[in-house]
């Protein structure tokens, strides 16, 4: 299993969107907070620009929709990589038996063809920092 994987399986279930959160527990008597957030399919929080444990004041987070709608893109489509890199690497062990490796016409030129592919899909599975 590769770290993506691992991480997806650990995480808050996807899809993730932009919603609100609810602070039911507010005791200043005004009401219950209401922050942004970035949320799971049932709404749980997984980002909260909300401080819910100081104040009740928003947090000064200035952050772009740009930067949101991309964090939540990149994060939604993981799955699908993560499907597209293992079907790459299983087609590639099919080419490597079909035309036993680098043997026959253009042996070089397939050959380096598939160590790159080969190398970009290793980048993709290598371990996430801590």
């Amino acid at each position: 299993m590769s770290d993506v994987k691992r991480l997806l399986s650990e995480a808050t279930p996807l899809p993730w969107s932009v919603g609100e959160i609810r602070d039911e527990s507010d005791s200043s008597g005004v009401g219950p907070d209401i922050g942004s957030a970035i949320v799971g399919p049932a709404g749980q929080a997984v980002v909260s620009a909300y401080n819910f444990h100081c104040c009740s004041f928003p947090i000064d987070v200035d952050v772009e929709k740009a930067d949101v709608d991309l964090l939540l893109h990149a994060v939604n489509s993981l799955p699908d990589y993560e499907a597209a890199v293992d079907a790459l690497d299983a087609y590639l062990d099919h080419l490597d038996s079909e035309y036993h490796g680098c043997m026959g016409w253009h042996a070089g030129q397939r050959c380096q063809f598939l160590q790159d592919v080969r190398a970009a899909l290793a980048r993709l599975r290598e371990p996430v920092p801590a």
